[in-house]
């Protein structure tokens, strides 16, 4: 039975976590989990029992056994595997040279997470992504939106969120909590030492990837690969035309219909229409409610990472 990983990508969500596992399993010394985020390390830090039913519904209509038991895995965006035989058996398909990867974003805002990692894998490198926490809690709000997990404006969704009474993973969608990187970060410094931690910002990312690409690949131990194609599609700022359309697209047996019959080029001009490029309009008002939130923790991981955060607090 495959070994854990040698190298996870914690998160944090929304800050390019799905690029950088897309990358890394393009590369041919690198066997990327077919389902980029399985969570195993994040449990029991979260419950699924304390989900929003929603997205409680959505992960039990998935068959686990069957799809575990599959000669080859299709790929997953996300999953939940409490059980380590089954978490293991992701990487069955994997060539035995490989070095294998996985990339769940719980696991940096999951207190135990770290700890859970270093027992199984003293060894493993770990990939820690965060971009500026406003821009970080806007960026989820369009997935809530794109989800159908709200209808609510930013502010109104960001304030009701930061009322909300049980602040874990899955049962909110934890703007502020999130986007609070440095006892996260200092966790896996203090847990793996510094050679073992890659710190990358998304704003790096977008400004020069073939620079960010050739710092990874060194920490990585890897050699580069031509990474100059990859730029598509990544966090965009877009939110369902029509709500109750969304609403409809979620349901499972519509969304099985809609992964069977909708192919190719169809598919992607219907979702172009589907979806609308929007823009905030209260940035303002929303970087007077989080501003004051994120200051603090600013102040304390410019200390910890030795980065100059000033552009955060623009």
């Amino acid at each position: 039975m495959p070994k854990v990983p040698d190298i996870f990508i914690v998160g944090a969500p929304r800050c390019g976590t799905t690029y950088l596992a897309s990358v890394l399993g393009r590369h041919p010394a690198v066997y990327m989990c077919p389902v980029k985020e399985p969570h195993y390390f994040a449990f029991p830090d979260i419950s699924l029992n304390e989900f929003r039913p929603a997205l409680r519904k959505r992960i039990e209509k998935f068959e686990l056994n069957a799809y575990i038991n599959q000669n080859k895995k299709e790929p997953v965006h996300r999953m939940y595997f409490e059980n380590k035989n089954d978490y293991l058996k992701l990487f069955d398909d994997a060539p035995s040279d490989s070095q294998l990867a996985e990339a769940s974003p719980s696991y940096l805002w999951a207190e135990g997470a770290a700890a859970r990692i270093h027992a199984e894998n003293p060894d493993a490198r770990i990939i820690i992504m965060i971009r500026n926490p406003v821009e970080r809690a806007l960026s989820q709000y369009f997935i809530e939106r794109k989800m159908g997990m709200t209808k609510r404006t930013a502010v109104e969704d960001i304030c009701f969120d930061l009322k909300f009474p049980v602040r874990k993973w899955g049962a909110s969608p934890l703007y502020a909590e999130l986007g609070m990187y440095s006892k996260q970060v200092e966790r896996y410094l203090n847990t793996f030492g510094k050679e073992k931690v890659f710190i990358g910002l998304l704003e790096d990312l977008e400004k020069n990837q073939d620079d960010f690409f050739f710092n990874l690949f060194q920490f990585l131990k890897l050699e580069p690969i031509n990474v100059s194609a990859e730029t598509e599609g990544r966090n965009k700022s877009e939110i369902p035309r029509i709500d109750w359309l969304n609403d409809i697209r979620h349901i499972p047996a519509v969304k099985s219909l809609h992964k069977a019959v909708l192919k190719g080029s169809f598919k992607k001009k219907l979702k172009q229409w589907f979806f609308k490029k929007t823009e905030i309009t209260d940035i303002t008002e929303i970087k007077k409610i989080l501003l004051p939130i994120f200051e603090p923790d600013i102040k304390e991981l410019e200390k910890i990472s030795g980065f100059d955060l000033t552009r955060w607090r623009i």
